[in-house]
């Protein structure tokens, strides 16, 4: 099952983030199911490139993963960090920081009235959605 999938891919991954493409690509495509029309992208958005120095080097490689419908507007976002990450405060804090600005990029264009993130370190998720009624993202900032 999948968390045999999580297992293999952690005692075989030496490719950083890389590694939990499979197992995340498995839980993700059963989420959706088979019905569900929709595009995984790997992106990077102007908040990497033209973000403060010392955001990105404080966070290191960001892969972001963008799951599109089928007129290439967004509708679920994944960003990926390998486990190295977990046991650090200030790594996590930036994630947090990071995952609130992606919305100032993806947001606009959404179709359905939320739009979820998914931050990602490791086995560890935290899951953040930002209403376009109310423009609040949720949960509340990491401390």
């Amino acid at each position: 099952g999948l968390v045999e999938i999580f297992d293999s891919s952690a005692r075989n991954g030496s490719l950083g983030n890389q590694h939990y493409y499979r197992p995340y690509n498995a839980m993700l495509a059963y989420c959706f199911g088979e019905n569900f029309d929709f595009v995984v992208l790997l992106w990077v958005s102007p908040t990497d490139m033209f973000g403060e120095a010392d955001d990105r080097k404080a966070t290191g490689f960001v892969q972001l993963v963008v799951f599109v419908d089928v007129d290439q507007r967004p509708v679920l976002f994944l960003d990926l960090k390998d486990d190295s990450h977990v046991g650090f405060p200030a790594k996590r804090k930036a994630a947090d920081v990071r995952m609130r600005k992606r919305y100032n990029d993806l947001l606009y264009d959404c179709p359905i009235p939320k739009l979820h993130g998914l931050s990602v370190l490791g086995t560890h998720m935290r899951v953040y959605c930002r209403d376009k009624a109310d423009g609040i993202v949720r949960p509340s900032s990491v401390p």
